[in-house]
């Protein structure tokens, strides 16, 4: 079982309160999920990258973006 992703869970997070309440939001995870695909740089993977502390088994291997 994979491990839980924070950027797929925070752009459903972020998904669902725009769709209940903050309709910008929406745009914003829209934008930046069509500039991760079209780029392969996704800017919630990154700043997660630069805040949370490695984990062991995190050396190796990039799953690509918003992965």
């Amino acid at each position: 079982m994979r491990p839980v992703s924070f950027t797929r869970t925070t752009i459903g997070i972020m998904l669902i309160i725009g769709l209940l309440w903050c309709q910008p939001l929406i745009w914003l995870c829209g934008i930046m999920m069509i500039f991760a695909g079209l780029t392969g740089v996704c800017f919630l993977d990154l700043f997660y990258r630069m805040i949370l502390p490695k984990r062991k088994g995190d050396e190796g291997g990039f799953d690509g973006p918003c992965a």
